[in-house]
């Protein structure tokens, strides 16, 4: 499968790089991306979190975050829909991811 991020999860990410006091933020961001790509060879490595709009939304945690992704089959594609720090608001960001699940 291919992992592919979203804009608004690549925009997590730059926020996050912008505003943290992490000294090898860059670093954690690295692996972090790095740790999402696992799902290429195991995409059901995420725990099931919610459905949205019909389709499941998983959810894998790495360190402080939460990267909450889907499974399209139908392209054999991961869409990588956030990736949140544990202090940032969750059901804020669901309303962002929906307007893309909307489309898909």
């Amino acid at each position: 499968m291919v992992v592919e991020w979203t804009n608004f999860a690549r925009s997590n990410l730059n926020n996050f790089k912008s505003t943290s006091k992490k000294v090898n933020v860059s670093e954690y961001i690295k692996k972090l991306f790095k740790y999402s790509l696992q799902l290429a060879d195991n995409p059901e490595l995420g725990r099931p979190y919610r459905y949205l709009r019909n389709k499941l939304i998983r959810r894998l945690v790495y360190e402080d975050h939460s990267i909450f992704y889907f499974i399209d089959e139908e392209i054999d594609t991961i869409y990588i829909l956030s990736a949140i720090h544990y202090r940032q608001n969750i059901d804020r960001a669901f309303k962002i991811i929906s307007k893309f699940i909307d489309k898909k």
